[in-house]
This record gives structure tokens, sequence and C-alpha cells, in this order.
């Protein structure tokens, strides 16, 4: 083949030759045939190119599809709760085996986990119950003054929202003795309601109005005529809203509720969703999915689904999806552009098409649907979302939920499924017949049984701790990377390892923490950092081996311990001290005095040799200073005309 390919490019090589020699002058005994050498030589090359690009246009392309296939994930800790209608079943996720039932006096509406991943919440029409998930115990719920027609909480905070039909919200605290803090008459019946990124406004839907609330103050802030939207969301950093009706789309500012764009639609729209990053919003129909890019505000693709659509999730990092169809077979292109897919060769990764329930998995990048696996039960018809109380269910109650990384899928037909992402395998968990909804813990809860706890005995050394965990890897080498990198940065990383039947994981960590809120502020700094959400878990351990950090010119009172400094949302600043790899809090600033623009840095402002925790505020031209004194830590507030040293990183 290559002295093929030689020979040709010597060929052509030779006729441009001649070709120059006949324009030099090489040929003058006839004009004639001057003009038939350039002729020929002209035409041959070209006959020539175009039958090379002929020859390869006719050959079949063969797309290699990239099947999605996420790394082996550590899930220990982490399980699957089906919600019944009177009771709460826990399956372990790592033993895939049920651990334990609990009766519910009522029949269940909903849930959801708390902000720090403790508690879940259990939702009734008369009681909102908490479920303890370390103990494994229902706790003292809350009574409720009417059947909530919508629930949800702030993942930023305590608090559990409620309305009821006549448009009442009611907002409780858990953590402050379980009662009611606040209510709040809305006009209209509620329809639909969304908490937005930073836990602050509640975005809510009634008949013939749209309306932007601060709970706090109990103030209504925007509020716009729009007629009831069949789906709205709002973008993963709070920007935006996207309103679907049933004839157009609109595009709204989430903080003036102002219309950026509306674009006309047709068909049946059942719902959105949207991508972790917020590049792609999907705009769902029962026969089709259509693509909006956000940059653009533009519908770019189409991919028809033939049946109908039953429900729809998006893998963690965004880069594929499953969809649920019912009495379906696979769409003939996956598509609005041919050549994206609708070939037979690249249709659904030339899986024959199947009547029946099917379960289509869908590449993100191109948008298109790569292959399908047929489910062995009808899927659950889809609930009105009127009454649907789970935040996230936005067209049907959550039947499809993934494992933190998306290595699994976990899917509720009439019974359980288990669906391996990588091996695109489905498997029956035993489970029992039926459920309602299906949650996974995001925060590893790692409690011993009762009856071992007993005979568990403590050494001297041994402390029950809060700790980071940042990473797992069934590789050695892998853990130890992640560990020399978090010490560069100054932080305490160990290692841990657990044996469970995929094999020994080697679990990175970082600290220990007396409390959970001290190690999530942490986690959040270090996440910010490495670019990936980290948790916070309990564990039992030996202090010694937390390895000693260097003081890297951060100790800034003389003891020898290196301080570190973490801004919480923008309006005040915790001051930790690393003692042998334990974090102890020893000052905050007052929560809501100011409000800080920038990260704090250590610095010596003024000149004097030692350092300062500086930070710029939002409001002046002016610097909050985290100093040491003779009563221990304080804050002053300074003009930033102060002499400006170094950073010390």
């Amino acid at each position: 083949m290559e002295q093929k390919m030689n020979l040709t490019r010597d060929l052509r090589f030779l006729k441009r030759l001649l070709l120059l020699w006949g324009l030099a002058g090489g040929l003058r005994e006839s004009a004639f045939l001057s003009i038939l050498l350039f002729s020929l030589v002209f035409l041959g090359c070209r006959q020539e190119e175009k039958s090379i690009v002929s020859k390869e246009s006719m050959e079949p392309k063969s797309e290699t599809v990239e099947f999605p296939s996420p790394p082996p994930e550590d899930l220990e800790g982490f399980s699957l709760y089906l919600l019944k209608k009177k009771s709460l079943v826990i399956i372990h996720l790592e033993r895939e085996k049920v651990v334990k039932k609990v009766s519910i006096p009522e029949e269940l509406e909903g849930g959801e986990f708390s902000s720090d991943g403790q508690v879940l919440y259990l939702f009734t029409k008369r009681m909102i119950l908490p479920f303890h998930l370390p103990e494994g115990e229902l706790l003292k719920g809350i009574a409720l003054k009417e059947n909530p027609l919508l629930t949800l909480i702030n993942p930023r905070g305590e608090e559990i929202f409620t309305i009821s039909p006549k448009g009442t919200l009611s907002v409780f605290r858990f953590a402050e003795g379980s009662e009611e803090v606040r209510d709040l008459f809305i006009e209209g019946r509620p329809k639909k309601c969304l908490l937005s990124s930073d836990g602050t406004h509640l975005f809510v839907t009634t008949e013939g109005t749209f309306l932007q609330i601060d709970w706090r103050e109990r103030k209504i802030l925007q509020k716009k005529e729009i007629p009831v939207p069949v789906d709205f969301l709002l973008s993963p950093y709070g920007k935006k809203v996207y309103w679907l009706g049933k004839t157009e789309m609109r595009v709204l500012e989430s903080e003036t509720l102002k219309e950026i764009k509306t674009i006309p639609l047709q068909g049946n729209p059942i719902g959105l969703r949207t991508t972790p990053a917020g590049n792609k919003v999907y705009l769902l129909f029962e026969k089709a999915i259509w693509v909006l890019r956000t940059a653009s505000l533009r519908l770019e693709t189409k991919m028809d689904i033939e049946g109908q659509l039953r429900d729809f999730l998006i893998s963690p990092d965004g880069s594929f999806a499953f969809a649920m169809v019912e009495s379906a077979s696979l769409p003939e292109s996956g598509a609005a552009d041919p050549d994206r897919g609708g070939s037979e060769e690249n249709r659904a990764g030339g899986s024959d098409s199947a009547d029946g329930p099917q379960l289509l998995i869908l590449d993100l990048g191109l948008d298109r649907v790569i292959t399908s696996l047929p489910l062995p039960h009808s899927a659950l018809p889809i609930r009105n979302s009127d009454i649907v109380s789970i935040p996230k269910g936005e067209f049907g109650i959550r039947r499809m939920v993934f494992t933190p990384e998306g290595s699994r899928l976990y899917l509720l037909t009439d019974s359980l499924y288990r669906v391996d992402v990588g091996k695109r395998e489905i498997f029956p968990i035993l489970a029992g017949k039926g459920g309602e909804a299906l949650l996974i813990n995001t925060v590893p809860i790692t409690p011993l049984p009762k009856e071992e706890v007993k005979v568990v005995r403590k050494t001297r050394r041994e402390r029950d701790v809060f700790t980071i965990q940042v990473s797992s890897h069934l590789e050695k080498k892998g853990a130890e990377s992640g560990l020399l990198q978090l010490r560069s940065y100054g932080y305490p990383a160990y290692l841990v390892t657990s044996t469970t039947r995929e094999g020994v994981w080697y679990r990175v960590r970082v600290g220990g923490f007396a409390t959970r809120v001290d190690g999530e502020v942490m986690a959040e700094k270090i996440g910010g950092i490495l670019r990936r959400r980290l948790w916070v878990t309990r564990s039992r351990i030996d202090p010694t081996i937390l390895p000693e950090v260097p003081l890297s010119g951060r100790d800034l009172n003389g003891d020898g311990k290196r301080e570190e400094a973490v801004l919480v949302d923008d309006k005040r600043i915790l001051l930790f001290s690393l003692d042998r790899g334990f974090f102890q809090k020893v000052f905050e600033t007052q929560k809501g005095k100011e409000t800080y623009s920038g990260e704090p840095e250590f610095k010596d402002l003024d000149g004097d040799g030692t350092l300062e925790v500086v930070t710029p505020l939002l409001i002046g031209d002016s610097l909050s200073v985290i100093d040491w004194g003779e009563n221990g830590f304080f804050e002053r507030i300074v003009e930033k005309e102060v002499k400006n040293n170094s950073l010390q990183k």
C-alpha cells in the first residue's frame, strides 16, 4: 500500500514537471502540442484527485461510539433509600443488601436529605419526620397545620419550606427546637417552588404569577404576570430562569425576572433538565428531546423518541444521560442532523430496535442516542407535577438515581433494578414490589451496628473526629499522588484503607475536626482548590497518623502552630489553628457585620514584621485585618492606603 502511494505521488510530480517545461518553451516545435500537453496534464491531475475523493467518500465512515465508562466507585457508607407508601427500605450499596426496614405511621409523600447529610426528612400529609441516618432511627416529628402542596429543604441551611394549597408559606428550622419560625401568605394556588443556589430566595409559580421571595425578610421582591408553566428551573449558578410553557419557552433574569428571550415551541412539552455546568438545557417532550445552547439561547439539536418519555436523568459529570421510555422502539435517527447518528450503522450503537419499555443511553457531547437496554417491566406513569412534593421531580417523582460518581444507576419500575453503567447491564435488586421514590445519600454514613458497639474497645490513642474525605483509589500510587499534592498545599493529609469485594480502597483524607460544620467549611475551601466536591465523614482515628505541616510563615501568634483562614458566604471569616493535624477554631468574625469581597490572605500589612489576615471589604475602600493582641485574636478595619507589602502564599 505504501509503495503504491509513493508511485502515485511520483507520477503526479512528473506530470507537473512536464507542464512547467512546456510553459517555459521546452516544446517550442508546436504551440498546439504545448497546449495539448497542458490540457492532458491538468485534466489527469484533476481526474486523479477527483477519483481519490470519490473513493474515500464511498468508504463507510466507522465512527467509534464512546460508551460511558465511569471508574470504579468506593461506595462504603452510601445507601439507597427506597420510599414506599408506609415504609422506608434501606439498602447498603456496597453489599447491595437490605439492611433495615422502617415502618412509617402515615403515607409518604416524599423525602429530602438535610444540608449536612445526616438526616433524611420524610414528608407526609400532616407531618415532617426526621430519620437520623447514623443512628437509623426516627426522631420526633413536626406536626403541620395544613396538608402541604410543596415541600423542600434549604441546601445551605437547616430550613424546611412548606406551601399549603391556600398559599401559606411556612418556614421551619429543625435545629431550633423544631418550631415554626415564620409564615407568609401567597396569593393564588402554588404550583411549584425552587430555591436559589445561595439559599436566600424562593421562586414560586402560582396560577398566573411568578414570584421571587426573600423568605428571611418575608417580602415578595419581584412579581411577574405569566401563565402557569409546565416546568421551570434555575441555571446552576442562579443567573437565569428557564420557564417552559405549553407553546413557548422564556428565559428570564433571575434577579429582576426580566425576559431575555422567548422561543416558540411545537409539541407537548413535559419538563426541563440542565447539565451540571449549565451549558445546555434539555427540553423534554413526550416523543422528542430538544437541546438548547445556553450561550446562544438557540435550539440546535432534536432527538426523536418513538414511544412516551417517562424520565430523563443526567449523569453527575454531565457527559451522558439515561432516558426511560415506555412502549418504544429506538429512534430512526439519533439527532436532527443525519450525519450525526442517522445512519443504520451508528443508530443507538448498532442495536436492533425492540418494542416495549426501553432505557436509552444518550451521549451529551454528541447529543444522540448511542444504545438502549430493554426494561423488564413497565415504567410507572408520570405523576401530575402539581402534586409532586420532592424538589427535582419536575415531571415525575424520582424513579432514577445515580451513585455520587455515576458508576451505577438505580431505577424503579414496579420493581427495583441496578444498571452497571460501564458494562451496560441491568440487575434486579431484591427489595420487594413497588415503591414511590429513590434517594442516595451524598455524604457517607458508616454507623456500627448496635450489637457491635458494646464490644468495641477504644484504645487510649483513638479519637472520634470528623474528617474530610478527598478521594478513593484502588491503586496505592494514585492515592499517594493525591496525598503529596495536599501536603504541598500545607494540609495534613493521610491515608486509610478499607477492604471491599472490589479490592482494597486507599482513601485520602484531611485533618480532624471537632464539629461537622467546621469540617464542611474547610472541605469547601480545599474542594475549591482541587475543583471537586468533598464531603465530611465521622471516623475513629489514631492521632499519630496525622502529619505535621510546615508553618509556611502562617504563625500569627508565635505559638508554633500554623493558622488557616476561611471565608464563609462572604459574611464571616473563621480562623483555625493546626495542632498536630487537628483543626481548632480559634476566632470567628461577627456574622453579618461586614461583607467581604475577596479571599483572606496572610500579609504583613503595617510592616512590623508580623503577619495579619487581610481581606478586602465590599463596601467602602477599606480592609478587614485579623491580628493578634494581648486578649487574643481581634478584627479591625483599616483603609487601603496602608502600606501594602508582598503576600506570603
